[in-house]
């Protein structure tokens, strides 16, 4: 299964990319290569990931997904050569998420837990206490949902540079606008996911000094 916002040739926007089905032919020569070190469970996760994302950003620029000039930074995050795009991975069960933006972006995925947890539990002791509150008052056959939304969007918030962990598991994020100073950060639900699966995917625009005098008529 995989689906997608990206549009051909498009830099100007938000694109995602969900997948569930690795496909080789995307990956580079150096990567297949990366392949033959890794245990079984990772290659899996690796080729996902570099099928959605090489499939996504291929897609924008016109390119092979095989192609895509990628870069991998010392974190570990996913770059692309000439720095036209900020991307995002996120894996999850047998599943991938890729974004790519002209701003900083974040992207988390979760799969529908293997064993149920105690979503409340768990929120009550990281949460905000507005997020542990909302919880509380949702039906118990919905708090694992909603706890698994409520995660991904610290994650996504945490991954795109607005806030420090553990300051973005601890803030309240709400889906569409964040006013948090300097800049502002949108939040928003991937398309496509399959039922049971949550996402996020945050866009941090931070306010450039210049905007900041433009906006202010007595400086």
């Amino acid at each position: 299964m995989t689906s997608a916002s990206a549009s051909k040739g498009s830099l100007s926007d938000l694109q995602h990319l969900f997948t569930q089905d690795p496909d080789l032919r995307c990956l580079s020569v150096e990567e297949m290569a990366q392949l033959s070190g890794m245990s079984e469970r990772r290659r899996e996760q690796f080729a996902l990931g570099r099928t959605a994302l090489r499939t996504l950003v291929g897609g924008i620029l016109d390119l092979p997904a095989a192609k895509v000039p990628l870069w991998v930074s010392n974190s570990g995050a996913p770059i692309l050569e000439g720095g036209l795009l900020h991307l995002s991975l996120s894996h999850s069960g047998n599943g991938a998420l890729a974004t790519a933006a002209p701003m900083p972006i974040g992207c988390d995925l979760e799969a529908p837990p293997r064993r149920p947890r105690d979503a409340l539990a768990l929120a009550e002791r990281f949460f905000h206490p507005s997020e542990a509150r909302l919880l509380r008052e949702t039906p118990e056959d919905l708090r694992q949902i909603l706890f698994l939304r409520l995660w991904t969007r610290k994650e996504a918030a945490f991954k795109c540079g607005a806030l420090d962990w553990p300051q973005s598991l601890l803030h309240p994020w709400k889906e569409g606008p964040n006013t948090l100073e300097p800049g502002s950060l949108d939040i928003s639900t991937p398309e496509g996911l399959p039922e049971g699966w949550a996402g996020s995917i945050a866009v941090w625009t931070p306010v450039r000094h210049k905007d900041v005098h433009a906006a202010d008529p007595e400086s």
